[in-house]
């Protein structure tokens, strides 16, 4: 490095690199082959080993790349090794510490916090080499995402993410542009306006406060509807990170990318996942949700990989999806969607304020305190508005199209939606006349597109371009919804019928595994025979998992016969999980049994099929042959799947010593979460002892998630080792560690010790929460005090408890001054819970007066006071649902519907039932139905019976609503499912391709 260079860690690095390899005396392939071989000979080995070879060497040395740990400890013994079996000289003739893996590893983190700045052709510092010149950055905001083709993709091992201070695009993240306004802006000013922080604000900034000052990884998901500002709020709280200058950003646009590069996140690195129903569910994303969700898992309790920051924002109702547990895709992300940070649709009086404030400096926030509506500012700054006035104007050409974009969201297609297919599908969205003048404008496609794309007032129109994804290739159109559409079709069209030619035109334009997810999709709306044929086009398409998905839809269905054909059909094609399901079926007759679980263990490609075959023969009670097959799967995958399973059976079978012994096979297979499991598995048969040396090494190695769920009240006498245990848990550092350990007690009877351990200052809401319940009446000032010197962001569970023992205990006033001091989304749903409470108290007017209170803050409250009184059987009902009514509430919409079929005006009460189902409310649906068969019209109740089941789009259907003196046309409905037009089907046969 010469005089006039900054100094340049990563250059220095790189020299030290190539000093190192002269050192050892050795070739560089030479070199890297010995090396290649120490790495894999270090403890705890990686699943994969790294890509050793001379174009990675030469990359190390040229500065461009950083190894990881295990690489340079690998590198350091080669040199030595090397300078041992030459006899060179020692190593005090070298370069001070190039020899101390110490020294290097020092280095290593040095460099990897330095972003690379070499120029073309520079050359790195004593390598001989010339540095690569850097890759272009694209200039179009969403092209950045994905690369074009023939870019060269990251190296294996290298971290993924841009260093945060050059990420400087918010569009390019998903951040709405803000709409233009008469008054123009100055030149020079930011493309976003000054940002007005919210209630939420508090809660994002504390958690990222604690991944920088505390080094703990923070999962932080945003919920809230389109344009609430989810998005702009994560960009704003990355400022504390990007004025550190150390961290990474990381932005995957899909569940395949997110799993691809989840091994290369580096500490320090914020994973971005905006609208994160792109990448959790796998009928969007394309790839196997529970992976995704262990993975993330896992990252996030990894001690030696903190501190990592995950950042999502969802809509509300992709929360409820996630986390209601009723789509079997979405169950395994339940564990880590928890406590939400809401986003309010409206800001309160104060953000109004705050906003007026700010106005003073940006024409665009002054336009917005005097025009949004209702306190909608984020909605009308991102120009929700005015997208849906465009939609709602949009001429025939331009409303098919984006009518088609909307239904083909909805039936769960990806984002980006090729031009082809838009185009191939806007037909179905005309009438005959219609489609006859569009053939005389050969341009119609194209002004189509114009209308569709053309800005609303400077933000982004109804639909968008966008890259398409890589394995389409450079070239070839995409476009992308906006979000507002997008959540527009998703509710206001959710009740509406997919047109049937919608259907075929996306069989066309889908690949051999887009035809198997589409097959699920029709087989959730209970298109049962277009799910078939799906498959069998997806067979013909070469997707073989089609023929276990086939056998699984008619057993599904209660066609067993046929499942069992198909089934075997699967298991005959080397489906692994169809061969496991015969292994387990055959479980009486030895030979057949085996026989298909041997072929199943060789066409496995993971063991989770094998585990569930292991385990029903288990269940069967044939133990001695399960442990001879979980012993086979363990030795041929060994990554602890099929031990931990095994493990939690002995546990149950009262057998811990052998239980034990596969947790330690589990977690020699690198499975980690061994540890906790059987520390968890040590209490529950109160193993005190070797509870906490396991609970020791689940600390060491970072996984602690699961250790605290559920204790069961433990025996008088085991006390003395189970308070060492949760000491110990405790003194780790532990958060939830004593909140544990009071309930423990509080579940023992003994409230006056739990309530000893939780004299200290709390540490989370859990442990406020556990003090306010555990609290006699006499003490409840106590719970007060520790909830007003608690932080307001985490005070919203802790409240309901406290307002509820304050109520209970008839103070009523007191308990309303504790919803005083909560933000607006907090003090409503605090006054609605104190109204509930009261009203089981039987104090009804002081729970109306809780009820306006709370309309007085959001109107839209209203309908949910209805429901309670109602409820309650109290006559205010009807008040409450007729001012929601006036708001154009669905809710009461539905209940002006049900009033109305009461006095048997079934004609005007169809048409609030329309009102209701056309907002999105689902269930008006199914009153409707039942409103028309009282009216003695069966065949159409059975159809509106038929959409509420499509809209519903459940996964198995296990108890759909069945109209009156119907039952057989359902049980036919149950077994054939529905026909594409919307009729129920007839009988049909499933037989297999030829």
């Amino acid at each position: 490095m010469t005089d006039h260079e900054p100094r340049s860690d990563r250059r220095e690095f790189a020299a030290r690199v190539v000093e190192l390899i002269d050192a050892s005396g050795l070739s560089r392939a030479e070199f890297v082959r010995r090396a290649a071989l120490i790495e894999r000979h270090l403890p705890d080995p990686p699943k994969r080993a790294p890509s050793f070879s001379e174009q990675r060497l030469s990359d190390w040395c040229s500065g461009r790349n950083v190894p990881n740990e295990r690489v340079v400890i690998a590198l350091v013994h080669t040199a030595v090794q090397a300078r041992r079996s030459q006899g060179l000289p020692p190593a005090n003739r070298l370069t001070p510490g190039l020899l101390s893996v110490d020294r290097w590893l020092g280095r290593r983190r040095r460099a990897r916090t330095e972003r690379p700045t070499g120029l073309p052709g520079e050359r790195a510092a004593g390598s001989g080499l010339p540095a690569p010149a850097p890759v272009d950055v694209p200039t179009d905001p969403v092209a950045s995402r994905n690369p074009p083709a023939g870019r060269a993709s990251p190296a294996p091992h290298e971290p993924v993410g841009d260093w945060l201070t050059e990420t400087t695009d918010p569009f390019a993240l998903g951040v709405h542009r803000s709409i233009a306004v008469p008054r123009g802006r100055s030149a020079g000013s930011p493309p976003l306006p000054p940002y007005v922080g919210r209630a939420h604000d508090e809660r994002l900034a504390a958690g990222v406060d604690a991944a920088v000052t505390a080094g703990e990884s923070k999962l932080l998901w945003l919920t809230g509807d389109s344009s609430y500002g989810k998005s702009r709020a994560c960009w704003e709280a990355l400022g504390a990170l990007r004025r550190r200058g150390d961290w990474r950003l990381w932005a995957p646009h899909s569940a395949e990318e997110a799993l691809a590069g989840l091994h290369r996140v580096a500490p320090q690195t914020v994973i971005w996942l905006d609208e994160t129903r792109y990448t959790c569910l796998p009928a969007t994303g394309g790839a196997d949700g529970g992976q995704l969700a262990d993975r993330i898992d896992d990252l996030v309790h990894s001690a030696r990989r903190a501190p990592v920051l995950v950042l999502g924002t969802m809509w509300t109702r992709t929360w409820h999806e996630l986390t209601a547990g009723t789509d079997p895709r979405a169950r395994c992300f339940q564990s880590l969607l928890r406590d939400p940070i809401p986003v309010p649709p409206r800001f309160t009086d104060d953000d109004m304020r705050a906003l007026r404030r700010a106005a003073n400096t940006d024409a665009r926030l002054a336009a917005a305190s005097e025009q949004a509506a209702d306190g909608e500012v984020a909605q009308w700054l991102a120009g929700t508005p005015v997208v849906l006035a465009r939609w709602e104007a949009a001429p025939e050409n331009a409303r098919a199209l984006l009518l088609a974009a909307m239904d083909i969201r909805r039936l769960g297609h990806d984002q980006r939606i090729p031009l082809a297919l838009l185009e191939a599908a806007v037909p179905v969205y005309l009438s005959a006349s219609q489609r006859e003048r569009l053939l005389r404008r050969p341009d119609w496609l194209r002004e189509a597109l114009s209308y569709a794309t053309e800005e609303c007032l400077g933000a982004a129109g109804p639909l968008t371009p966008t890259p398409p994804p890589a394995e389409a290739g450079p070239g070839v159109p995409h476009y992308r919804l906006s979000d507002v559409l997008d959540q527009y079709g998703q509710e206001r069209r959710t009740v509406e019928p997919v047109p049937p030619a919608l259907w075929r035109t996306l069989a066309e334009h889908m690949d051999a595994t887009g035809l198997l997810e589409l097959a699920r999709t029709a087989h959730r709306r209970g298109l049962y025979r277009l799910a078939h044929d799906l498959c069998r086009d997806a067979l013909r398409a070469g997707n073989r998992g089609a023929w276990w998905q086939a056998a699984e839809f008619l057993r599904h269905q209660g066609r067993i016969p046929e499942a069992d054909a198909w089934t075997e059909a699967a298991a005959e094609a080397s489906d692994a999980a169809a061969l496991a399901w015969m292994a387990s079926r055959w479980w009486e007759t030895d030979p057949a049994g085996d026989s298909w679980f041997a072929r199943a263990v060789d066409a496995a490609a993971d063991p989770e099929p094998l585990v569930d075959a292991a385990g029903r023969l288990y269940e069967c009670g044939d133990s001695e042959r399960a442990h001879e097959w979980y012993d086979v799967i363990i030795a041929r995958f060994p990554d602890g799947t099929a031990a931990l399973d095994l493990a939690w059976r002995l546990v149950e079978a009262d057998q811990w010593d052998e239980a034990l012994r596969y947790y330690e096979t589990a977690a020699r297979g690198g499975n980690l979460d061994a540890y906790q499991l059987a520390c968890v598995d040590a209490v529950y048969v109160r193993r005190w002892r070797e509870a906490r040396e396991l609970l020791a090494r689940a600390v060491a190695v970072g996984r602690t998630r699961h250790l605290f769920e559920s204790y069961a009240p433990v025996p008088d006498e085991d006390w003395p080792e189970a308070n060492a245990f949760f000491r110990a848990a405790v003194a780790s550092g532990l958060t939830e560690a004593r909140s544990a350990w009071a309930s423990t007690l509080a579940a023992s009877d003994r409230v006056e010790e739990a309530l000893g351990v939780l004299e200290a200052v709390p540490t989370d809401r859990e442990e406020v929460s556990l003090y306010a319940q555990l609290l006699p009446d006499g003490r409840l000032n106590e719970a007060v005090a520790r909830l007003s010197a608690f932080p307001w962001p985490a005070r919203e569970i802790p409240v309901l408890i406290v307002v509820s023992r304050l109520i209970h205990a008839d103070r009523v006033s007191e308990a309303r001054q504790v919803c005083a001091v909560l933000p607006a989304a907090g003090r409503v749903s605090s006054l609605h819970a104190g109204a509930a409470w009261l009203l089981d108290a039987g104090r009804p007017e002081s729970a109306l007066t809780w009820f306006d209170e709370a309309a007085s803050i959001d109107p839209a409250s209203m309908a949910n006071a209805a429901r309670a009184l109602e409820g309650a059987g109290h006559e205010r009902a009807a008040h409450y649902y007729a001012r929601a009514l006036e708001a154009g509430n669905a809710q009461a919409q539905q209940w002006f519907a049900d009033t109305l079929t009461a006095a048997r005006s079934f004609g005007e009460a169809l048409t609030w039932y329309e009102k209701s189902w056309r907002q999105g409310e689902i269930q008006a649906l199914k009153s409707a139905a039942e409103s028309v068969y009282a009216a003695g019209r069966e065949q159409e109740a059975l159809v509106l019976y038929g959409r509420y089941w499509g809209a519903r789009t459940d996964p198995l259907m296990l108890a759909p609503p069945c109209p009156p003196g119907e039952e057989a046309t359902v049980a036919r409905v149950r077994r054939y499912g529905w026909d594409i037009d919307g009729a129920p089907a007839g009988e049909w046969a499933a037989p297999l391709p030829p």
